[in-house]
This record gives C-alpha cells, sequence and structure tokens, in this order.
C-alpha cells in the first residue's frame, strides 16, 4: 500500500460471537450500538485500477476519504471528498516539507477548457490541495473529463482520467463510512456502559442492509437477503449437532441455522456470506418465532495472493481485487465483454462445444462463459484456472469431500460435476484423475465421494 497506509488510525470496536467447533454461539450476542458495524480497516479501504484510498486520519479533524494515483515515481494524485460534501483535488510528493500553515494559489482546467483559478491548502507535509466552492461542477467535470491538467507554486501536472469516475464512486462509499465510523465511535462509550446488559437490538445496519429491521420476521429478513446475493451458509449435519438444533433446520427449512439457545429468550444465530468473502452474522429471539433481534457484518481479511483470485458464489463470479463481476442471467453482449475486461484475452467461439461461448484470460486467471443463442444472455459460468476459487476458500486441486462432504449429489454428463451443499447453484467440476474415480449408480440420489477426489474447477449455469 502507498502513504495512505501510513496515515491509516482507524479504530474498531465491535463485540464479538463465540465460537463452537463450528458454528455460532447464539447467546454471544453483540450490543446493539455495534452490532452491525463494519470493521474498519478492510471496509473502508479500497483499490481500483491503479487508485489506492483510505480513510483520513482521525486525528486531521475530517471525516471522509482519500484517494491517490502513481503520475510520476514519487509524487501522486490525490483526490478527496468530505462528509461535508467538499470535493477537492491535489498531489502529493514524499520529498516536500511544506507548512501547514501555506496558502496555495494554483489553477486547473479540464481536456482543452480555460484554465480556472483556485486556492488550495496543505492539510499535512507533502499535501497539497485545491479547492472550489461548486463543490458539484467539479466533481461532474472531474467524472466527465478525460485530461485534467494542474498549476500551482510554479508547478504543473497532466493526469489522464480514464476510468477515474468509478473510482469516485468507490471514493465516496468510503466517505460514507468513514461517517458511521466516526458515530459508532462516538456512541462507543456509552456501549461499553452496557457490557453485561441484555443484548440490544441493532441500531445501525450496514449501508447494503437498508431493507434490514429489528422485529421484521427472520424469514422475510432470508428472502430479501438472498435476493441482495447473499449466500446462505448452510450448516452441514454432524456428530456435534445438537438434537433440537437439526430438528429446527428441518421443521423450518433454515439450513444456516448455527446454534440456537434453548434458554431465556431462544436467541438462535444464522450465517451468510456474499461473493467479496464478507460474512454476514444475524440472531433471532423469540425461539421459533424467530424475531431479528441484531446483525454484524464482518469484513474478510485477505493476503494479496488471495484477493488475486475469481471468486465464485451462488449466481457470479468475482475477478480480482478490482471487483470486476460477471452474473448468471446478466445481459453482457460479447462487445461489451471485451470493453468491461478491456486487458484481458477475449476470446469469443460459436458451434463447436457451445451455442456461444467466450473465453476470458488475463493476470487473475481465466473462465468461460456461456451465452444464449443472441450472444446477448450469460447462461453459464465456469472456470478451471488454478486461480479459481469459492466464497468458503475451496479452491482448485483442494480435496472435493471438504467442500461437499462425504456424499453429494453429482451430475456425470460431459463433465462430472458436484453441487455445493452450502452454496446454491454452484457445482464442483471433478478432476480427472487415474484411479480415483466416481462411483455413478443410477438408483442412489448421492454419490460418495472418495477421499483421493480434488476439486477441478467451478460451473454455474442459469436455471431455465
Amino acid at each position: 500500500m502507498t502513504f495512505l497506509r501510513e496515515w491509516a488510525s482507524l479504530f474498531g470496536r465491535a463485540c464479538e460471537y463465540g465460537f463452537k467447533s463450528r458454528g455460532l454461539i447464539a447467546t454471544a450476542l453483540c450490543l446493539g450500538t455495534v452490532a452491525s458495524s463494519v470493521t474498519p480497516s478492510s471496509a473502508a479501504e479500497f483499490t481500483y485500477r491503479g487508485w489506492e484510498g483510505f480513510q483520513i486520519p482521525i486525528d486531521e479533524g475530517v471525516q471522509g476519504c482519500r484517494m491517490s494515483k502513481s503520475i510520476q515515481e514519487d509524487a501522486h494524485f490525490i483526490v478527496q471528498t468530505d462528509s461535508d460534501g467538499s470535493f477537492l483535488l491535489g498531489v502529493y510528493r514524499k520529498s516536500w516539507q511544506l507548512d501547514p500553515k501555506m496558502e496555495i494559489r494554483g489553477a486547473i482546467s479540464f481536456d482543452n477548457d480555460p484554465p480556472v483559478p483556485l486556492n488550495g491548502f496543505v492539510p499535512k507535509a507533502g499535501i497539497i490541495l485545491l479547492r472550489s466552492e461548486a463543490n458539484g461542477l467539479l466533481r461532474a467535470a472531474f467524472k466527465g473529463s478525460r485530461i485534467l491538467k494542474m498549476t500551482f507554486e510554479g508547478t504543473s501536472v497532466q493526469f489522464d482520467l480514464t476510468g477515474s469516475s468509478r473510482a469516485v464512486e468507490l471514493l465516496d462509499q468510503c466517505t460514507q463510512l468513514a461517517s458511521r465510523i466516526a458515530q459508532q465511535e462516538q456512541e462507543s462509550e456509552a456501549a461499553e456502559a452496557m457490557v453485561g446488559a441484555s443484548p440490544a437490538p441493532s441500531a445501525v445496519p450496514a449501508p447494503e442492509l437498508g431493507e434490514l429491521r429489528q422485529d421484521m420476521l427472520y424469514r422475510d429478513a432470508r428472502r430479501y437477503l438472498l435476493e441482495a446475493g447473499w449466500q446462505a451458509l448452510y450448516v452441514l449435519p454432524d456428530a456435534n449437532d445438537s438434537p433440537s438444533d437439526q430438528e429446527i433446520r428441518n421443521e423450518f427449512g433454515f439450513p444456516e441455522l448455527a446454534s440456537c439457545s434453548g434458554t431465556g429468550m431462544g436467541f438462535c444465530a444464522f450465517g451468510y456470506k456474499d461473493a467479496y468473502g464478507r460474512e454476514l452474522r444475524l440472531t433471532t429471539r423469540g425461539g421459533t418465532d424467530f424475531i431479528l433481534h441484531a446483525w454484524e457484518v464482518l469484513e474478510k481479511t485477505t493476503s494479496a495472493q488471495e484477493e488475486n483470485r475469481i471468486v465464485f458464489s451462488g449466481d457470479q463470479i468475482v475477478i480480482g481485487h478490482n471487483g470486476e463481476k460477471v452474473r448468471l442471467s446478466e445481459r453482457l453482449p460479447a462487445s461489451e465483454l471485451r470493453i468491461r475486461f478491456s486487458g484481458y484475452n477475449v476470446q469469443v467461439t460459436r458451434g463447436e462445444d457451445c451455442l456461444v461461448c467466450a473465453f476470458v484470460g488475463g493476470p487473475y486467471g481465466s473462465f468461460e462463459i456461456d451465452y444464449d443463442e443472441s450472444a446477448t444472455t450469460v447462461t453459464g459460468i465456469s472456470s478451471e484456472d488454478a486461480n479459481a476459487t469459492d466464497l468458503h476458500g475451496n479452491s482448485f486441486g483442494k480435496p472435493l469431500g471438504q467442500a461437499v462432504g462425504r456424499n453429494a449429489i453429482c451430475d456425470f454428463g460431459d463433465r462430472t460435476t458436484c453441487d455445493s451443499p452450502t452454496i446454491q447453484g454452484l457445482a464442483y467440476i471433478v478432476a480427472e484423475e487415474d484411479g480415483c474415480a466416481l462411483s455413478y449408480e443410477e438408483a442412489a440420489r448421492l454419490t460418495e465421494i472418495p477421499d483421493c477426489a480434488r476439486i477441478g474447477g467451478f460451473r454455474l449455469w442459469a436455471v431455465e
């Protein structure tokens, strides 16, 4: 990470759920003001096509975020947004020794437009920011232009803005989250004083969970989450399950139920994940009435190697840390596919092993897309690349039984695949290895998975 990481002094006070050997302990509930908090150190940070963004350190007294992109060996272009709506542009150079009290005079111009004079300031040694009273106009010009020229104190720089519009959207999301984090910090002392009290309901839902509310029925919350793209974390039955947990899963059709307390208010815990590996934990009260009580989103902390993968969920893939997506049933003509993956090798073929299919290969691996006859709608996505993985970290070459259990629903078609029991819609391609074949029995519903079986790829198909 660039110098931005050095600025990071984020805080996070989030109570944690307890864990059994697998699953959540439902009685270990978070306090209401932090039950829905997002881990700040990972949630506010983002990277996109060379841009790197992070929350502004608290000691600067500004609620907002900055993003930077290298323009020279020791210089970075800076964009900053604040919670008050400010939109600022500037430059960072590590070698600069600037007085924070300096007043800067400069100018900017977009494309072939005449320069507009602006005043600036030094928020931190090495950084110069120019500001305008017309924040909306400056933002619109930035997102709609291709070239930016900036001059100040005898220095002139030029910057290519191609692809920067999406980066500004990510920066705005970061700033909104920074404001949320600041609000939670202000409430933290009151929350800490409540430690030991009975669990309180979630007060501030995560941004993408705006439809959730305390006291709604879990069945309604579940429907909303699945439609929003969250994947239920199905619990595979084993000997450590309590009989009551197994009965509740079967009776009410909630295979993602982790555990129920069985005492007091009857708290139960449920788990979900999304395509980015974020985990959502929910608790309900009222026993089998399943009334939503609290929820929490945990950001996944990954290494650089883990970020540079093709991640399969139940209806889409997310490619690399830039987060490009392909979703089942989306309208994505081959011509637009080449634009979305402009830095990749994209090859479209017709009438071979598919109606229309496309091979996409790039820095994070390769995958294939199947289209309908018109070559506009995605009907299937698959990958047999070593960089492919699912939401749970089951990746190419790992034991198949680790992903599907000892027995699974398998299809013996052109390639043998076995359905994921925890990610609806996902099937694992079974690696073809000598001496390790799955036994096909027509009358059997489930296929026994031998220890030697390995994951050879991943496949998604749209349901007709």
